[in-house]
């Protein structure tokens, strides 16, 4: 966690530090990403808050390309074995290298279009009703596509406010058992250009 927070702290500062009209925006993130996860019989699913920063690069005013660090929350779920109760507390987030295309619609409207790979980390806190205060903890990492659409405003040269949704499928294992996690974000942004 540690060392997402100095990623998204270092894209903070890099986008702070660029000169006027030189293509470069940060904007901030705060949504609502409903997690599900798969494993064989069992299925986990809820929403949580999502939060991030991203930096992006226009090369004009219909490509750009970006990067951003988005911590998509925790959902916890539960499932019954055997008798015993068995309990998970699941966490990611994601690293998004991409490309960001606008397609002006008229009087500061546009539609928004992504695609990228993310590099995600997928997190499980596990507890147990027959061991209390025991708390067993599985992880996995990996890089998968994102893709996204959207609609943004441009209040002005260098403020916009923007809705999107994006989607990340993260195909992991864990104790070599393979499963599927899925996020769909639904987030708004604001952005300012520098």
């Amino acid at each position: 966690m540690r060392n997402k927070l100095l990623i998204a702290g270092a894209l903070c500062v890099f986008a702070a530090n660029v000169s006027a009209d030189s293509g470069f925006s940060i904007d901030i993130l705060a949504g609502n990403a409903y997690q599900k996860t798969e494993i064989q019989d069992l299925s986990f699913s809820g929403s949580s808050l999502s939060l991030g920063v991203r930096t992006a690069y226009a090369f004009n005013d219909y490509l750009a390309a970006e990067l951003s660090y988005i911590h998509y929350g925790e959902v916890k779920g539960s499932y019954h074995f055997d008798g015993d109760e068995y309990k998970e507390n699941i966490e990611s987030s994601s690293i998004n290298l991409g490309l960001k295309g606008s397609f002006p619609i008229q009087n500061g409207f546009s539609a928004v279009g992504r695609l990228g790979v993310s590099r995600w980390d997928y997190n499980v806190k596990e507890t147990y009703s027959f061991s209390p205060g025991e708390t067993l903890k599985f992880g996995d990492e990996g890089i998968d596509l994102y893709y996204g659409l959207g609609a943004e405003y441009r209040a002005s040269n260098s403020m916009r406010i923007a809705l999107e949704y994006t989607y990340l499928s993260m195909g992991a294992e864990l104790n070599n058992v393979d499963f599927d996690h899925t996020v769909g974000n639904l987030a708004l942004s604001l952005g300012y250009t520098f």
